[in-house]
């Protein structure tokens, strides 16, 4: 139940039957075409007294005809930094801040009322396996070569570094036990 923002309808005919294809997406979806510019800092969650420089202050200032509904209190005290140059609303929102905050967005399209849960209230074990025998028919995994690193510079402040520190006397700590657990190199 909610309200949805209908895109291009096609019409399929194969000469038998009519179909039509509805593409729809939830009203939340409106956020895509919202940019966020330039939000660089550190920013607490949320201040159920005064929230105008909170991320929830801002993430409400794109949602203008929205309202906040339950906000896990876990969540109030937090404050995560940003360094976002350009992204949609609803990517920053989605992504940006519910990993940096670990909580879930809940749109209610229907009272247009966000309610904002922190993951570790709604998130349980379960004894559930999938398998390729019981629910799972195909399954595709993509690598992103770019979200895993093998060498990391570590520097300080001024001339601060580790290399009298370091056994190979650089700044790089290097690590390649995931190429070599994935065979994708030799020991």
């Amino acid at each position: 139940l909610g309200w949805f923002i209908i895109g291009d309808v096609k019409e399929n005919n194969d000469g038998v039957s009519k179909k039509k294809v509805v593409p729809a997406s939830s009203e939340e979806g409106i956020l895509n075409n919202k940019s966020v510019n330039l939000l660089v800092g550190t920013y607490k969650f949320y201040n159920p007294l005064d929230n105008s420089n909170t991320i929830v202050g801002i993430i409400m200032g794109y949602m203008l005809s929205w309202n906040i509904g339950k906000v896990s209190s876990s969540l109030w005290a937090k404050y995560r930094t940003f360094d976002v140059i350009t992204s949609t609303a609803y990517s920053f929102i989605m992504n940006d801040v519910s990993e940096a905050y670990e909580c879930f967005f809940q749109f209610d399209t229907e009272n247009k009322i966000i309610n904002i849960l922190d993951a570790a209230d709604i998130l349980h074990s379960t004894n559930i396996v999938l398998s390729f025998d019981n629910l799972i028919k195909n399954i595709e995994i993509t690598e992103k070569s770019d979200e895993y690193v093998t060498a990391l510079a570590v520097t300080g402040g001024g001339d601060l570094d580790i290399r009298s520190v370091n056994p190979i006397g650089g700044i790089f700590i290097y690590d390649y036990s995931y190429p070599i657990a994935q065979n994708m190199m030799s020991e």
